[in-house]
């Protein structure tokens, strides 16, 4: 088997590249795995349950599995090449380090691969056949958010408790569409418990996580090309994602948590560049091997058509 050769500094580079508009990680955070394939820890309410520990002297100790093992998953090897002609690094050698034009070799694939991550862990978030019935809801009509006479708040603390009732912990992020956050940060019902919006200041993500109880809201800016609609098209959609995940400190495949990004212990890394003699090109790649999975379906809920 041939040896992967990895640049070490242009892998602290790319591994330090995070995407602004990019919010998957927030439902899907990443977590270290050490083999290609395996089974997905998957949990139900018995994994957020309280136990009778206490035992009378010579009894058996109760025992607990974390999780158990659903269904199989294969991270998917994904790479990307970034080109610079000898004739663009020869003239940047002159003005700046090499480095900086390096870097970029590397950031554009990355911002790429990237996006297309994005893409597959929101369709997976947003597909409604990924959730319970209990655990997913479609707007239309006055119970849109656009709608003034709808009641987002009502409907977010309602799909708070389908989640603690089912999983005994708290929904703590939300995930919205672009237009989900507009129809909300405008909505009369939160403008009215917003008092702070009296004097001018706009509604922030940040504000409705304080009103909805949650330790965060992000707003999934992310746009792609859709061929068969032959435009740009958001990621989110007019969608909502409400769900619990752990704290970044907490993280790890057999902690209970709405979604996974398994990800290849060590990934993503640029190899070392290459020369290709026929176009006079360096060639700089990069290798991401991961896979998004849902663990706990009833620790999310999915608004759809929210506005």
């Amino acid at each position: 088997m041939a040896t992967v050769v990895v640049d070490p500094i242009l892998t602290k580079v790319v591994q330090g590249i995070g995407i602004p508009a990019n919010v998957g990680h927030v439902l899907f955070p990443r977590v270290p795995v050490q083999t290609t394939g395996g089974k997905v820890i998957m949990f139900t309410d018995r994994d957020f349950r309280i136990y009778n520990t206490a035992r009378a002297p010579g009894s058996n100790t109760k025992r607990v599995d974390v999780g158990f093992e659903g269904a199989d998953y294969v991270l998917e090897n994904h790479s990307l090449e970034g080109s610079l002609p000898r004739e663009n690094l020869r003239d940047a050698n002159a003005l700046a380090p090499t480095i900086k034009l390096e870097s970029r070799a590397v950031r554009k694939p990355w911002n790429a691969m990237m996006l297309e991550l994005e893409v597959q862990q929101a369709l997976l978030a947003r597909n409604p056949d990924s959730y319970d019935a209990s655990n997913k809801k479609v707007l239309s009509g006055t119970s849109q958010w656009t709608n003034p006479d709808s009641d987002p708040i009502g409907d977010v603390d309602d799909a708070r408790e389908v989640i603690r009732s089912s999983c005994a912990v708290d929904a703590n992020r939300m995930v919205l569409g672009p237009a989900a956050f507009t129809a909300l940060k405008n909505h009369p019902k939160i403008l009215k418990r917003l008092t702070i919006t009296a004097d001018g200041k706009a509604v922030t993500a940040a504000m409705l996580a304080e009103l909805f109880d949650l330790d965060e809201v992000v707003v999934g800016k992310a746009l792609y090309f859709d061929e068969l609609a032959d435009d740009t098209v958001d990621a989110w959609g007019n969608d909502a994602i409400l769900a619990y995940t752990p704290e970044a400190s907490e993280l790890d495949r057999e902690e209970p948590a709405f979604g996974y990004t398994y990800e290849m212990e060590g990934h993503p890394y640029a190899e070392a560049k290459y020369y290709d003699d026929n176009s006079k090109t360096y060639f700089y790649p990069v290798t991401h091997e991961r896979k998004p999975v849902i663990a706990g379906i009833s620790a999310g809920f999915l608004f759809k058509n929210v506005a």
